[in-house]
Parts: C-alpha cells; sequence; structure tokens
C-alpha cells in the first residue's frame, strides 16, 4: 500500500515537472523570439538614405528615384545629387516646395511669385500675387498646379499649350490649408478646417480622416500620408489609417510608395518594406 502511494506520488512530481518543463520552454521560445522580432524591427525597419544632411530641415519632398528637394529652416533649397552624394543649394527665399511625377518643381518666393523650374533645368515665374500671400502648392505635374492663398482659398492653375503659360481660376472660398494632387488619378486632397477631405467639387468633399492634420501628400483617392497636429506620421489605404512613426518633422512619399520621413533630430529615413 505504502508502496503504491508512492509510486503515485513519484508520477505526481514528474508530470509537474513536466508541466512546469514544458510551460518554461513555450514562454522562452515565445520571449526569444519576440525579442528577435523586436530586433528585426528596430535594425532593418528603416533606414538613412541621406546621411549628414548639411541643413535644419523644414520640408522634404521627393519624386522618382533618388529626385529628393528638402528646405531649410533659413528658406533655401536643395537637391540630392547622387554622385557628389550630398544635397546642393538650388534656390533661395523659398516659402514652400513640390515636386512632381514628371520631375517639375515649383516653389513660392518671399514675395509672393510662383517659379517652375522648366526640363532645361531653368527657372520661370508662372503666377504672381501683389495682393495676398501665397502660403502652400502643389502639382500633378506640369499640367496642373493648386495654391492655397492668405485667405485659406483654393487657387488651381492649368497649363495653356498653345499660349504657353498658365491659366488660373478664380479662387475657391473656403477654409483650405493645404491641397495635395494626386499624380496617379488626379483627384484632390485638401486639408480644410485642419480635416483631410478628398475633394469633388465646391458642393462636395469626402471626409478621410476624424483627426486633425496639418500635412498630406497624396498618391491617388486610396492611398496618402499624412502627420497629423500631434506630429504623428500615417498612412492611408483603401479606407485604413496606419500610424508610422511618431515625433515628425516633414515626409513625403516618392511614386514608387515609398516613405522618407525627417524626424525632430534632422535624421531622413526611409522605412524598409
Amino acid at each position: 500500500m505504502v508502496s503504491y502511494r508512492l509510486k503515485q506520488e513519484f508520477l505526481l512530481v514528474f508530470f509537474i515537472a513536466m508541466i512546469v518543463m514544458i510551460v518554461f520552454s513555450i514562454i522562452s521560445y515565445d520571449v526569444n523570439n519576440f525579442m528577435g522580432y523586436t530586433g528585426y524591427v528596430v535594425n532593418n525597419a528603416e533606414k538613412q538614405p541621406y546621411p549628414n544632411v548639411p541643413v535644419q530641415i523644414k520640408k522634404i519632398d521627393v519624386g522618382q528615384g533618388e529626385d529628393s528637394w528638402i528646405l531649410s529652416n533659413e528658406n533655401k533649397l536643395y537637391n540630392w545629387n547622387p554622385f557628389k552624394r550630398t544635397f546642393l543649394f538650388k534656390r533661395d527665399h523659398v516659402l514652400d516646395f513640390a515636386v512632381g511625377l514628371d520631375g517639375t518643381i515649383v516653389y513660392i518666393d518671399k514675395h509672393n511669385n510662383v517659379h517652375i523650374r522648366d526640363s532645361n533645368k531653368a527657372w520661370h515665374i508662372i503666377y504672381t500675387s501683389e495682393y495676398y500671400e501665397i502660403l502652400s502648392i502643389s502639382l500633378c505635374d506640369y499640367k496642373t498646379i493648386f495654391l492655397v492663398d492668405g485667405y485659406d482659398d483654393l487657387i488651381k492653375g492649368v497649363y495653356n499649350s498653345e499660349r504657353d503659360e498658365y491659366n488660373w481660376d478664380l479662387p475657391v472660398q473656403g477654409s483650405f490649408k493645404q491641397a495635395s494632387c494626386a499624380s496617379h488619378d488626379y483627384s484632390l486632397w485638401v486639408i480644410y478646417s485642419e480635416y483631410v477631405y478628398l475633394y469633388i467639387n465646391e458642393s462636395k468633399k469626402i471626409l478621410r480622416a476624424e483627426f486633425r492634420f496639418e500635412y498630406i501628400k497624396a498618391l491617388s483617392e486610396q492611398h496618402a500620408i499624412g502627420i497629423d497636429l500631434e506630429k504623428r506620421l500615417w498612412e492611408y489605404s483603401n479606407g485604413t489609417w496606419t500610424w508610422i512613426r511618431s515625433n515628425i518633422k516633414s515626409a513625403s512619399i516618392n511614386y514608387g510608395d515609398e516613405i522618407y520621413y525627417v524626424d525632430n533630430n534632422n535624421e531622413i529615413y526611409k522605412p524598409k518594406n
């Protein structure tokens, strides 16, 4: 009887020990895999395509490939040179700028003139405002440009090939803060009263987010990025906003869907796919 009881106790202790070992192994496996995954995210999720940036960055915008531009806090515009592996100074007194799918560059100067760079890399003034400020600029390509003025109105410019000039529509009045023309389908996103909308016309706007943004850049009706008022970077895709990173100064997305952003340490990063 005693021998039978001892055998039962031994088996019970054995089974408990086995269960403890199995649980410990599972926990160890999960912890190791979690740490490995976390390490992968930290070490491989993003890279610095442009080290040793020579200025404090206010804004970044990118076109195709390595066609990247930055605006400094001193309102100087720089373009990345892939051969010299540095940003080269291009223009001064720049208040805002934008890069198009076709390589077109447009910017606003301190006198509220809008400049465009042609295929020969020469600059031309295409719009002048004598009575009000021009606050922001966007373009699909050289054919279509959008401005937001100091009255928070939206202005559209369309290239007239016969006259080789831009025709500018009368301003659409409202509470526009920024516009972004999507190069893939020519849809128009706007920040209106700090909320993001897909703009259809003066009487129709489709709300895209219920929290407030300070910057957006769109590629299509269903794809865009934005920075909210808390300096958090988000990506919108087919109805869903996904958080990318916090503490962001500026961000852009190129026409290969690659996101570039500038953090509070003035470093430019590009998340890996």
